[in-house]
């Protein structure tokens, strides 16, 4: 019997379920077009852009001292989900590049473990 590998939206729901019970806002970015029918009338509903990261979470940093007691939101994390032999598009390289340039924190994750590492 061979050994089955996960799916990128089973990896995708593991990662979800995980960003939720770590209390982390996190919110699922669908890209590209999904072409919707009612009544016989079709329309296009255009998403996120092609290359856009799966996951996009906002893990908070909670910081006590004598001075000060509260939260600190750091900038958002970028979550590509990949199954184990998945590779990245010319367009999420370059997504990557782009939300890096802008200090942001891109993760490629194959696995709940990726996620946790980059947290």
């Amino acid at each position: 019997m061979s050994k089955t590998t996960a799916s990128e939206a089973q990896i995708s729901r593991s990662i979800m379920d995980y960003l939720a019970a770590r209390h982390v806002f996190a919110v699922r970015m669908n890209s590209g077009t999904q072409v919707l029918t009612s009544g016989g009338n079709r329309r296009a509903i255009h998403m996120n852009a092609p290359g856009t990261a799966d996951i996009l979470a906002f893990p908070q940093i909670r910081i006590f001292s004598k001075v000060s007691n509260g939260v600190i939101t750091p900038l958002p994390v970028w979550i590509e989900v990949k199954s184990a032999t998945g590779k990245q598009s010319e367009l999420q390289k370059s997504f990557q590049l782009q939300v890096e340039a802008e200090g942001h924190k891109y993760v490629l994750a194959r696995s709940i473990s990726d996620v946790e590492a980059a947290l």
